[in-house]
């Protein structure tokens, strides 16, 4: 699964900031000056309480009366004064945050200091600008160890409690977390012994403890590692830079060094890791290999992504026999050697998921791109057989395969083309980030198959009620729905045999056209029985009546014309 939503809750003194003992001396001298001696020890082992909680248990005095309101102000004074300006952070505390953060973890406070107080205590540990949700005593009713602060600081931290944990010093810190149903941490640099933190899931000295034995923390988030190929550009480049979002340990598989590059950089710049594998996935051995120097690098691989293609935009009667077994090769076969590839790896270890980037067109064939829709033919029918052996066999190996509409990818300007005038991706047209949140969902979920985009379920329910009467349709519209009305020139390169120098990054040249997002996608990955019952009967009615008349079947099909990925 990816990286799930987590939070962890900070107390800071003493967590943070060696400020515990400094705390303690300011309590004791405003005690004194009201004429009320405190015994040291009694008020060093209240700290982490607030002052609700600390002045009835050292001085029998109660906070909101007269003159526990003005030891605690005077206490307040005394410690701005004397005390802050001597205060240091514990060592690695800025490295132990800023780690926790790259690591995806939403990061809030849950201190019993006061707000003003707080921010100085944040600026000295040197993570102000870390931690930008904050709770302090001025948020709760109650202090530690009641849990009104921690729970204060999980809602605003929007994490159930389940995926929270709480970093503290005191005994009340871990009380508070318990009571708020959270798991705590303890750090033994606030004074408090191994045995005074007890219930605590893990025990460090202090905040260069934990960094040091980070990786074996129940902080360490265990990143996916994914294989993509066809990962320099388009579709696969967006895929990409989705997981690379979540942390992931991620295998770039392509021809082009220009766009694995720029890939790199996206991965890394997004806080993922990346392994740039120059691979043609039309050669077993290639990606053969590829496969067995990502388990190298980064270890068990949890998700393929088959995602590399070509084609040729061509009528059958222009096109040569060596350009369909080109496109077979990389379109279908590339998908059967990752299959095989990953399947060789997760079998044995019984998980795993394996998502294949299709197309309406694996269900739909359309002039002019006969290769590439063969290919996704053959793909959709070797998974027909795949579901069912996997089924047979009982894996925990799961497979989807993810049906794409138009993509404004740069695919239109490198893939070779016969066509009169410049290839385009039929309207509607969405962004390659529309697709890569499919195939992200599809990675972790069980599915058979996703569509993506309302023309795509058109476009196949569309074919699978009237395919003869489509035939007619797109002999039709077919033609000049593929073209823009430039001219193409016949001698620009193309990446049927290599790869086009440079990186072409994942958008095409029709983004002024094309949709951000997808309301059938959503309801796609969010559909309960009722509904996906709702759209079936839609469907049926609508095919229904537009066999009335030629009016309405036109409507019918010409949206999912339309939406035929190229």
């Amino acid at each position: 699964m990816g990286i799930r939503s987590a939070a962890v809750i900070f107390d800071v003194d003493g967590t943070l900031v060696d400020s515990n003992d400094a705390h303690a001396r300011a309590w004791v001298q405003a005690f004194a000056e009201h004429g009320i001696a405190v015994a040291y020890d009694a008020v060093r082992r209240a700290i982490g309480m607030g002052a609700d909680k600390l002045m009835p248990r050292v001085s029998g005095l109660e906070e909101d009366s007269a003159p526990g309101k003005a030891i605690a102000a005077r206490r307040g004074e005394i410690f701005k004064k004397q005390f802050l300006p001597t205060l240091r952070a514990f060592p690695k505390t800025r490295e132990l945050v800023a780690r926790l953060r790259q690591d995806g973890y939403t990061l809030t406070i849950a201190s019993s200091a006061k707000e003003e107080e707080l921010h100085a205590l944040l600026e000295i540990a040197d993570v102000a600008d870390l931690i930008p949700i904050r709770t302090s005593s001025d948020d709760a009713e109650n202090s530690k160890p009641d849990p009104d602060i921690v729970a204060a600081a999980l809602k605003r931290s929007g994490c159930p409690a389940d995926a929270a944990i709480m970093i503290g010093d005191t005994p009340y810190d871990v009380e508070a977390s318990r009571r708020a149903g959270i798991r705590a941490v303890g750090f033994e640099c606030g004074g408090w012994s191994r045995d005074d933190l007890a219930g605590a899931i893990a025990i460090y000295r202090d905040p260069a403890d934990l960094v040091a034995h980070y990786d074996e923390s129940v902080f360490a988030r265990r990143r996916e590692i994914v294989v993509v190929t066809g990962a320099s550009a388009g579709v696969g480049r967006a895929v990409v830079r989705r997981f690379a979002r979540e942390g992931a340990r991620i295998a770039l598989l392509a021809r082009g060094a220009d766009g694995l590059e720029g890939a790199r950089r996206d991965v890394e710049e997004a806080g993922g890791q990346a392994l740039v594998l120059p691979t043609d996935v039309a050669r077993w051995d290639e990606v053969d290999r590829a496969a067995a120097r990502t388990e190298e690098a980064f270890g068990p691989i949890d998700i393929w992504i088959n995602n590399a293609m070509t084609s040729v935009f061509s009528p059958v009667r222009e096109m040569h026999a060596y350009e369909y077994r080109r496109v077979m090769e990389v379109t279908y076969l590339g998908t059967v050697h990752g299959t095989l590839a990953a399947l060789h790896r997760m079998l044995p270890r019984d998980r795993g998921a394996i998502v294949q980037v299709g197309s309406a067109l694996a269900y739909r064939g359309i002039p002019l791109q006969s290769a590439y829709c063969a290919a996704k033919h053959a793909t959709q029918g070797f998974m027909d057989s795949l579901y069912s052996e996997l089924i047979h066999d009982g894996s925990g190996v799961r497979v989807c395969m993810v049906h794409l509409p138009a993509m404004n990818t740069p695919q239109f300007d490198w893939v070779r083309s016969r066509l009169p005038r410049k290839a385009q991706p039929v309207p509607p047209i969405f962004e390659p980030e529309v697709a890569a949140e499919g195939i992200f969902w599809a990675a972790h979920n069980d599915r058979r198959e996703l569509w993506v985009g309302g023309p795509t379920v058109q476009a196949i329910i569309g074919n699978r009620i009237a395919p003869g009467l489509l035939d007619h349709f797109l002999a039709w519209k077919g033609y000049d729905s593929q073209q823009t009305d430039e001219p193409e020139d016949p001698d620009r390169p193309d990446n049927l045999w290599r790869p086009v120098p440079g990186d072409h990054g994942a958008h095409g040249r029709f983004t002024d056209r094309a949709h951000e997002r997808s309301p059938q996608l959503w309801a796609a990955t969010h559909r309960t029985g009722v509904a996906a019952g709702a759209l079936v009967g839609l469907g049926i009615g609508l095919a229904a009546l537009g066999f009335a008349g030629k009016r309405l079947v036109s409507g019918i099909f010409e949206t999912p014309l339309r939406g035929l990925r190229a």
